[in-house]
C-alpha cells in the first residue's frame, strides 16, 4: 500500500507526463496474464511509450491537475495507462493490435493534445497510419507533380529532337 507521500509523487509524475505527452491511452487489462502485460509493455517501450498499472483515483487526480476533462474514476475494472512523448498514434495502434489477439484487453479512452477522447475515438485513431507512413505519403505526393513535370518536359524535348531530325532528313 502506498503512503500519502508516495501517492502525491505518483500524481505529480503522471500529471507532468500527461502535460508533456503526445498521447495517452487508458486500458482495462483485467484478465491478462503477467506475461501478456510484460509483452505489451515491451512492445510499447520499443516505440518510446510507457505502460503502467495505476489506481483510477490517482489517474483521475492527475487528469484534474493537468486540466484534462475526463472521467476514469467511475469506470468499472482496473486501469492501466500508456503514455507516449514521441508518437501520437503508435501506442494506441500497438494496444489495438494487441487487443485483437487478447480479448481481455480493452481501450477505454485516452488523451490527445490535452483533450480527453472516448474509447471509440481512440480505436478510430488506431486505424490511422503512423507518423513515418504519413511523412512518406506526404513526400510522395510532393514529389509526384515534379516528376510528372520533368517527364512532360523530357517528352517535349524528345519530340523536338525528332522534328529536327526529320527536317534534317528531308533536306538531305
Amino acid at each position: 500500500m502506498l503512503s500519502r507521500k508516495d501517492k502525491e509523487s505518483v500524481v505529480k509524475r503522471i500529471t507532468k507526463d500527461l502535460k508533456e505527452a503526445k498521447s495517452a491511452v487508458f486500458t482495462d487489462y483485467k484478465g491478462l496474464t503477467a506475461n501478456e502485460v510484460r509483452d505489451l509493455r515491451n512492445q510499447l517501450r520499443n516505440e518510446g511509450a510507457s505502460y503502467e498499472i495505476i489506481k483510477k483515483n490517482l489517474i483521475q487526480l492527475a487528469l484534474n491537475e493537468a486540466k484534462i476533462e475526463g472521467d476514469v474514476k467511475s469506470r468499472k475494472g482496473p486501469l492501466a495507462l500508456s503514455i507516449s512523448k514521441e508518437d501520437e498514434i503508435a501506442p494506441v495502434r500497438i494496444i489495438a493490435s494487441f487487443a485483437k489477439e487478447k480479448e481481455n484487453l480493452e481501450i477505454v479512452g485516452g488523451v490527445l493534445e490535452n483533450s480527453y477522447l472516448s474509447d471509440e475515438k481512440m480505436v478510430a485513431l488506431s486505424k490511422l497510419p503512423g507518423k513515418k507512413e504519413l511523412l512518406a505519403q506526404a513526400i510522395r505526393s510532393i514529389g509526384a507533380p515534379t516528376g510528372n513535370f520533368v517527364g512532360a518536359l523530357r517528352g517535349l524535348m524528345l519530340k523536338f529532337v525528332y522534328v529536327l531530325k526529320s527536317i534534317e532528313d528531308q533536306k538531305a
